[in-house]
């Protein structure tokens, strides 16, 4: 069943026993038939051969050739399951798009899982997939609640932590107005970001010389920073300047200490 215009079934014994060994037409040739990525013929499993037959099926648009290329090497490690989970992540579009919400959703939650398995999870591919799961569900008028708000937390997570960077951005260049404005319209803010939050507000004031303004801002920021110690130097060295700017000597000695012992 192998054999056809590139190979014999004469040279394909050959190679079977070790007789004779093909060429990289050849190979290439052998690894379409099977299905698998030369890599897998030739033993080398590491490196950038490591799923080459998936990858050059995903660039050209082959999506379901992707996932069986995949499947057949199996999917291992970081590098592995990031590519499953954009293979998954292409079916689930072109799903919504041509077949049914159904099938999208499958593979929407199947790129959302193979995702989170990778260390170098995308973060925007699993906004889309929510995103995709959000509007199947208002099609079909099932879970519609929980799946917009799992979308929306996750969009909110995005945008603060991206107004987070601006405000930081901003008060470097001393553009503090606009960082103020910034800071005014993070209405809501996850849980792991209120320390920076914190911090970044408390800092804005100091920079201004608002220092009696600063200070609950920063001591909250001390509050929430738990075992962060990068975050707690800086909330120190900045709480020591507001106080000994409102000479109030004891409590700049106090958190001087702090920063000593960190």
């Amino acid at each position: 069943a192998l054999a056809g215009d590139p190979i014999t079934r004469n040279m394909l014994s050959q190679i079977e026993n070790g007789q004779a060994t093909p060429s990289m037409k050849t190979l290439q040739y052998l690894a379409e038939r099977l299905d698998v990525s030369p890599s897998r013929l030739l033993g080398e499993e590491e490196g950038e051969k490591k799923f080459s037959l998936a990858k050059r099926r995903y660039r050209a648009g082959d999506y379901m050739g992707a996932l069986k290329a995949l499947q057949a090497e199996g999917v291992t490690g970081d590098e592995g399951n990031l590519i499953l989970s954009k293979v998954y992540g292409a079916l689930a579009r072109t799903a919504l798009e041509k077949t049914t919400a159904e099938e999208a959703v499958v593979y929407a939650k199947k790129a959302i899982s193979s995702g989170e398995k990778s260390l170098y999870e995308d973060k925007y591919l699993r906004i889309c997939m929510l995103g995709i799961l959000a509007r199947c569900a208002l099609l079909s008028r099932q879970g519609e609640a929980e799946a917009l708000e799992e979308y929306r937390e996750e969009i909110l997570e995005v945008q603060a932590a991206t107004g987070l960077l601006a405000m930081e951005e901003h008060m470097a260049r001393g553009n503090y107005s606009i960082a103020e404005q910034i800071c005014t319209r993070l209405l809501r803010l996850p849980d792991a970001l209120m320390p920076h939050f914190y911090l970044l507000r408390g800092k804005l004031f100091a920079l201004q010389k608002k220092f009696s303004e600063a200070v609950p801002f920063l001591k909250q920021a001390e509050a929430a920073a738990g075992e962060n110690k990068r975050l707690l130097q800086e909330v120190y060295e900045l709480l020591e300047l507001c106080f000994r700017e409102q000479e109030d000597f004891r409590s700049a000695y106090e958190y001087a200490g702090k920063r000593r012992d960190l």
